[in-house]
């Protein structure tokens, strides 16, 4: 078995990675100083904000990205800005819907999480999403045509503004709060746009024009991947609302700090999932599923070789981490220990959507994550209302694993994917790392 090389997996591979760690930098370094500057509610609540304006941008990306990726490689040259064009009217109708439903739930959602902030927030977000309409058109632009490099630059300007001035707060130069946040969280989304603007003007040099047929086709194909996004987005931050409406704010601040350690190993699921999908949406059109399937088990093992030793490390020293991390969430500790797990199940879940949409299976993507939505929704009612804030973790452990046996049972039925050659593969990688030092010591 071998493992090819090529200046695409080394491009994208590189850029998206980079994006990745740069915002790992931002987000992480952001939380690293802000559990030093708020206190645990008005953390709490601050998460709260953040994971809603995550899932909404997340089902915005899944309404008209992967739909607009598939079909670019698929339509003929002279009906590309066609596409493009019809591509952004839905990019753009999106973006106001965000907006009417961000002043609409501003105040409903401030009173359920008991957070008066949030309303203020909220109103900010909705102008904020308006702002980011070229910023994610030109994002869709680039995956499609394979460019990461300007992804990367517009991500860094976007987050990097923010995290700026969190720095600037913990040097004592001015006081924040997290209603300044989402003002800054909307000057980089402004600043974000307009680098995306200048850096791919030429586009608008051709013209753009809007398509009924294109814009149907990418409606029709994203619909299923924004109700899987969102299914996705909720299945994964249903805990944290939970426990924001079900306890308190303090108590999503205490577990989100657990969640924010198990994310950092997440973070290779993440860059792989943004390289695999265009790569399989164009070995579905010229290979076919056999291609498709060395793909999906070959990117999980890659994936698992990295967070398996990652892993361990926080099972042995979990304390210690949470000490240098957020000193004040010892709470914390034993959520970590349960949420860690995880790492080792999501990377066949991030792949197999990535897949299942890549190859036209939007719509049992979709019905898949719904149904363990609703599955992941009961089981935290009952978890936290028994066991508090350590029930909101046990409850996702229990469905992300129920969830895993379930999609390599339908990802065998379609593509005979193999869960033991995933394990496989994860040898033999870590057996040519071994043998790779053993020559580098050898020298």
């Amino acid at each position: 078995m071998k493992f090819s090389k090529n200046s695409y997996w080394l491009n994208a591979g590189f850029f998206s990675l980079l994006q990745n760690a740069s915002n790992l930098v931002f987000g992480f370094g952001g939380f690293y100083l802000l559990v030093r500057l708020l206190t645990k509610p008005q953390m709490g609540a601050y998460t709260l904000f953040v994971t809603v304006a995550s899932i909404v941008e997340v089902a915005r990306v899944g309404f008209v990205k992967y739909g607009f990726i598939k079909l670019r490689a698929e339509a003929p040259e002279n009906e590309r800005h066609q596409l493009f064009g019809s591509a952004l009217a839905l990019n753009a109708g999106f973006a106001v819907l965000i907006s009417v439903a961000a002043l609409l739930g501003a105040k409903p959602l401030a009173t359920i999480w008991n957070a008066a902030d949030l309303e203020q927030m909220f109103s900010v977000y909705a102008i904020t999403s308006v702002l980011l309409v070229p910023f994610f058109q030109f994002e869709y632009l680039r995956h499609a045509t394979l460019d990461f490099k300007n992804v990367f630059f517009g991500y860094f300007i976007r987050n990097g503004i923010l995290f700026f001035a969190i720095v600037l707060s913990y040097f004592g130069i001015f006081e924040i709060d997290i209603f300044k946040l989402a003002l800054f969280n909307l000057g980089g989304a402004m600043i974000a746009s307009v680098f995306a603007l200048y850096s791919d003007a030429t586009i608008y040099k051709a013209g753009l024009t809007f398509s009924k047929s294109w814009a149907l086709k990418l409606a029709h194909y994203g619909k299923f991947v924004v109700g899987t996004s969102l299914g996705a987005m909720l299945y994964s931050a249903v805990d944290q609302f939970m426990l924001g409406s079900m306890l308190s704010t303090a108590s999503v601040a205490i577990y989100n700090v657990a969640g924010r350690i198990t994310n950092l190993i997440n973070i290779p699921s993440m860059s792989i999932s943004a390289i695999v999908f265009p790569k399989s949406a164009k070995l579905i059109a010229t290979e076919g599923k056999d291609a498709v399937r060395d793909l999906y088990e070959r990117s999980v093992a890659a994936i698992l070789c990295i967070a398996l030793p990652a892993v361990l490390f926080v099972l042995i020293f979990p304390a210690l981490i949470i000490d240098i991390i957020a000193p004040g969430y010892h709470e914390s500790v034993p959520i970590l220990q349960v949420s860690i797990f995880m790492s080792l199940v999501l990377p066949f879940s991030y792949q197999f959507g990535v897949t299942m949409d890549s190859i036209g299976y939007p719509n049992r993507n979709f019905y898949v994550t719904a149904s363990f939505f609703l599955i992941n929704l009961t089981l935290n009612y009952f978890w936290i209302k028994y066991f508090g804030v350590m029930g909101a973790a046990l409850g996702t452990l229990s469905t992300t694993i129920v969830s895993f046996l379930v999609m390599q049972v339908i990802l065998h039925r379609i593509l005979k994917v193999s869960t033991f050659n995933v394990i496989r593969n994860v040898g033999f990688l870590y057996k040519q790392l071994w043998m790779t030092f053993i020559q580098l010591v050898s020298k």
